[in-house]
């Protein structure tokens, strides 16, 4: 039996796992909801480690993906807004069913899982940015992930893209979250159709700013429908000022565009590379290659399996 690694992605609303074996394909995915209190948690994943332990032969691990912040030397959550597990050292916790277990933030690990089995393969430096709900990414730097002095890296939500702009949750305003991701475009639509209920976009949604959606602006979008297009525009050019800049700092040989938006980013790349081109200095980085994601939802758990198996 070859060597396998259990897999996590620990999300606030849900909670999938998986077996992965040396060459990351991933097995025996199965999901639930994120139990609400820290002591339900704990026990749905102590049972997870449990029950995988005893039908796994050869199960060398257990890798762990949390959406929160991270400190990835002693595994403990420091800070997680959606997850009941702050102060939590749960590296120990877990490794205490017998098994070594590694913990990171999760949008670090989509990008660990682009590195093995994504777009970044071959690559040695280039950044992933997440685009869903919020924003989010990592670096992976000489072929691994930079996680920078305590852990807390490459929070590209919260880079600053609009001073005084609108509130952000983490306190600040303006962040490249609140402009580009699904929670940004729904708003675009949202304040376009209560500004102009009488138009074809207006009409889809029946003139009410409560039926917007990412995915019916994407399907308006790419029936040709102009309005819905240039909402898109509009995501396009603040995601490609965040890109911009980030090429700028890091140089990298590629930006990954992942997420949940990700699918629907097509639609946005123009505008993209638009802003991309204006912002970057280095005129050789102008034309960065920016490719989508591949791995869908399983990015996070690929990067969670190589933190037991690439060691």
């Amino acid at each position: 039996m070859p060597d396998q690694a259990l897999a996590i992605d620990l999300g606030g609303t849900k909670t999938s796992w998986a077996l992965a074996d040396s060459e990351y394909r991933l097995s025996d995915r199965q999901e639930i909801l994120t139990p609400k209190s820290t002591e339900e948690l704990l026990s749905a994943l102590h049972q997870i480690i449990k029950d995988t332990k005893s039908a796994t032969p050869g199960l060398r691990g257990v890798g762990i993906g949390v959406a929160g912040l991270v400190d990835f030397a002693d595994g403990t959550i420091v800070a997680s807004p959606n997850l009941p597990l702050n102060g939590i050292h749960l590296a120990d916790e877990l490794g205490s069913d017998g098994l070594e277990c590694f913990v990171d933030n999760d949008a670090n690990l989509a990008v660990l899982g682009e590195l093995y089995a994504g777009a970044g393969q071959g690559h040695k430096l280039f950044i992933g940015l997440t685009v869903g709900t919020g924003g989010g990414g990592g670096i992976i730097a000489e072929g691994g992930l930079w996680r920078g002095s305590r852990g807390g890296a490459a929070e590209f939500g919260h880079i600053v893209v609009d001073g005084g702009g609108i509130p952000c949750a983490c306190g600040s305003r303006g962040c490249l979250e609140q402009m580009a991701s699904g929670t940004a475009l729904e708003r675009f639509g949202r304040e376009y159709v209560t500004a102009n209920p009488t138009t074809d976009l207006g009409a889809l949604f029946a003139s009410d700013p409560a039926n917007v959606s990412g995915r019916k602006l994407a399907e308006a979008a790419r029936a040709g429908q102009e309005e819905a297009i240039a909402l898109f525009n509009e995501l396009g050019r603040w995601l490609g000022i965040g890109i911009g800049s980030l090429i700028n700092v890091f140089n990298p040989e590629i930006v990954i565009l992942g997420g949940g938006v990700a699918s629907s980013l097509d639609l946005a790349m123009e505008a993209i590379r638009g802003q991309v081109r204006e912002i970057a200095i280095d005129p050789r980085a102008k034309e960065t290659p920016l490719p989508l994601s591949t791995l869908e939802n399983t990015a996070g758990l690929i990067g969670a399996a190589g933190l037991v198996l690439d060691r």
